[in-house]
Parts: C-alpha cells; sequence; structure tokens
C-alpha cells in the first residue's frame, strides 16, 4: 500500500495572472471575479513589466518589478514594487523527481490517445496525448498524475481533471476544446507544465509551453503554472482561475477576445505545492 499524504502549502498571492517575467495584455481581454463580478480582485503581477493596450480591462491593480506602459483600463498600478520570490529551479525539479516516483508507484499507462479513457492517480502516463474529435480523458484523484509527454486538445476534446497534473512537455488548447476540473471538488487541482524536451533540456524562457488559443475553455479555477517558459493566450479563449509564469524570464502573452475569470475564493490565499506527496491544492 502507497501512502498519500497531503502536502505543506505556500501562498501565491491573489493574483489572476502571475510573471516571473512580463504580462502583455492586448486586443479586449477582460479580466474580472466570478461569480460576484467587479470586485476589484482580479490583479495582475510581474516582476518584470507590464504592458496593457488595446481595449481591455482588468479588474484589479496591475503591479510591476519594472514599470506598467498603458494601464488605463485597470483599476490601478503600481510599478517597482518588490519581486516575487518564485521556487527556483532546483526546488521545481526536486518536486519533478519526487512527483515521478509517486506517480509510478501507481503503475504505468500507455497508448491514452483516443476516446473515454479513465485513469486513477496515482499514475504515470508515457508518451504524448492527443485529443480531437470530442475525445474525452477522466482523471480520478486525489494523488499524482505525471505526463511523460506533450498534451494537445483540439476540436471538441475534453479532459475533465480531478487530481494534481504534471506534466513533463507542452500543453497546448485549441479550438473548441476543454480543460474542467471535476464538479464538486472542495479541494482544486493544480497543473504544472514544465515544457521540457525528451532529453530533459530546458527551453527558452521565451518558449511558449502553454498555449489556450481559438474557442478553447479551460475550467480550472485553480492554478496553472508553466514552470519552465511563458504562456500564449489568445482568440476566444476562456480561462478560469490564476495563470502563472514561474519561470526566468517567462512571460504571459494575452491578445484577441480573451476572457478571465478570477474566482473570488482565490482571492485571499492561493496555496501552491512545495513537498514531494501532494494530494491536492486548498484555496482559503
Amino acid at each position: 500500500m502507497v501512502a498519500i499524504l497531503q502536502s505543506e502549502t505556500r501562498a501565491l498571492g491573489n493574483a489572476a495572472i502571475m510573471a516571473k517575467g512580463n504580462v502583455d495584455i492586448g486586443g479586449t481581454m477582460d479580466i474580472n471575479s466570478v461569480p460576484t463580478p467587479n470586485l476589484g480582485i482580479s490583479h495582475v503581477y510581474a516582476n518584470g513589466n507590464i504592458t496593457m493596450g488595446g481595449n481591455s480591462k482588468v479588474d484589479g491593480y496591475l503591479s510591476a518589478g519594472g514599470i506598467v506602459i498603458g494601464g488605463t483600463g485597470a483599476l490601478g498600478t503600481e510599478e517597482n514594487v518588490p519581486a516575487y520570490p518564485y521556487p527556483s529551479a532546483a526546488t521545481t525539479d526536486a518536486w519533478r523527481t519526487a512527483w515521478i516516483a509517486e506517480a509510478q508507484a501507481g503503475g504505468t499507462a500507455n497508448n491514452l490517445n483516443g476516446n473515454s479513457n479513465n485513469i486513477n492517480a496515482p499514475k504515470y502516463i508515457n508518451g504524448n496525448i492527443s485529443m480531437s474529435s470530442s475525445e474525452k480523458l477522466t482523471l480520478n484523484g486525489p494523488g499524482i498524475i505525471y505526463i511523460d509527454g506533450d498534451v494537445k486538445l483540439t476540436a471538441s476534446a475534453t479532459i475533465t481533471n480531478g487530481a494534481t497534473l504534471i506534466i513533463r512537455g507542452t500543453f497546448s488548447q485549441q479550438g473548441q476544446s476543454v480543460y474542467k476540473i471535476t464538479t464538486g471538488m472542495t479541494q482544486t487541482p493544480t497543473m504544472m507544465v514544465y515544457g521540457l524536451a525528451n532529453n530533459g533540456s530546458v527551453p527558452s524562457p521565451s518558449t511558449d509551453i502553454i498555449e489556450l488559443t481559438g474557442g478553447s475553455s479551460s475550467i480550472q479555477q485553480g492554478i496553472i503554472d508553466g514552470v519552465n517558459g511563458s504562456i500564449k493566450v489568445a482568440g476566444n479563449s476562456i480561462f478560469y482561475g490564476s495563470l502563472i509564469s514561474g519561470s526566468t524570464g517567462g512571460s504571459v502573452h494575452a491578445t484577441g477576445t480573451y476572457d478571465h475569470k478570477f474566482p473570488e475564493s482565490m482571492a485571499s490565499r492561493v496555496v501552491f505545492p512545495t513537498a514531494p506527496l501532494v494530494t491536492g491544492v486548498t484555496e482559503l
């Protein structure tokens, strides 16, 4: 029997978007709270600069370690704020090593490309996952599910996740694809995307390791973290939760008619996994 323990946690902050590098906002992007709108809590933080243009609106503050360019659609701006202390590369590498061991303790799954797969955590999934044409994948928690590859969703493909999801490669959503958490969960699972190549090499910080484009929908209600790269959001995408680029030089680029809904339950405290054995992430 494998013991699954609740990890210690670390507060990340009450922000809809966070980046260790820069944040670029354009088009007609809208960031607001749910279920109650206009609470003034949907902030954007960057250790670098924040650029906001177009007709975008942010129902919160733009807080930059550098400067803020534009920002008339936000509630206010702050410059030269102290840098947020993101976990080091050594720390996130140690987490990944421990998570791999926990996932492998639950067995290995192969060849998941296809319809109606149902996977229980802990589990190590070997290879890429590419889904389209209304294909469905359900990940059941609690526990770690580690995907040793890339994840790509197109057309009307759907992933329903109830586990802490760790992706070695990249994560891409296009078309009308959907990524959502299991209905009724009291602990919201985190998705951490490392963006590593097959040989383990780290991408350039400017490489988009998370892409939410087209009419895709990510009903996450929690954290999606690009550990070693940048995040691109474009088109008519809809995202619920907190987007984080924790890589040195990593950025978040959001354009088009992107709609970002920030759950008010996350505003007071967002917590982040820091210990090897993680069963879930709690918003207090």
